[in-house]
């Protein structure tokens, strides 16, 4: 098991826009084939962030996958089976939906990260991750 982490984590500020939905892509280009159990930490969530829907997509087909977080590994997605390379997979309903980032107010960072967690065999290719979310007003607003 190892975790890696996408460009978009390294070199990008998540926006905390309170007017509409803002959207997130990030891609994960494998240089070595990633093991069972793998974590991809793909794209950074800013605090206070509620997460609307997303999608997800494998490097090749009988790949499994599930995304979530470092607290739930499979909040957004349960272990999906590609069938064919590229294949998307859509976020479920199964609790992670509407789900709040809410960060420590004692912490220096104030982001979490949305990962994909590897469930399969080996594998080499690219990996993809979109997430919409909103922004709550503050409950003095």
């Amino acid at each position: 098991m190892s975790t890696v982490t996408s460009t978009a984590v390294t070199n990008w500020t998540p926006k905390s826009v309170h007017a509409g939905v803002n959207a997130v892509f990030a891609t994960y280009t494998t240089t070595s084939s990633l093991t069972a159990a793998s974590v991809v930490q793909m794209l950074k969530i800013p605090d206070g962030a509620r997460v609307v829907g997303g999608f997800a997509t494998s490097p090749a087909d009988a790949f499994k996958l599930s995304v979530g977080d470092g607290d739930n590994p499979d909040r957004y997605l349960v272990t999906a089976q590609s069938s064919a390379a590229l294949e998307t997979h859509q976020f479920a309903a199964n609790g992670g939906l509407g789900y709040k980032f809410s960060v420590s107010d004692d912490a220096i960072v104030k982001f979490d990260t949305v990962d994909i967690l590897v469930g399969s065999a080996a594998c080499t290719g690219v990996l993809g991750l979109c997430i919409q979310y909103y922004m709550d007003k503050d409950d003095n607003q």
